[in-house]
């Protein structure tokens, strides 16, 4: 199986299973307690590949952010696949 056709199943099951079930603690199905508090929730911000280091004018320094994921090679080379 390939990435793509892995994430595709994973969605299909995260929205026909996880989705629908009742919250253990809460007893609210999850999609529709979702589904209520997404539009309370605050927007991510723009992503920029550099960030400012100092706030004062005369020492504004830039530096890259590092991504927040791997790239999925490096997984497969975790997991011993060739």
């Amino acid at each position: 199986m390939d990435v793509e056709t892995a994430n595709i199943e994973v969605r299909r099951w995260l929205w026909s299973v996880v989705d629908e079930r009742c919250h253990g603690t809460t007893g609210e199905v999850l999609r529709l307690r979702w589904e209520a508090e997404r539009e309370k929730l605050l927007k991510l911000p723009p992503q920029h590949p550099e960030r400012v280091v100092s706030t004062k004018p005369e020492q504004k320094l830039w530096r890259s952010v590092p991504p927040l994921q791997h790239p999925l090679s490096v997984y497969d080379e975790l997991n011993g696949v060739a």
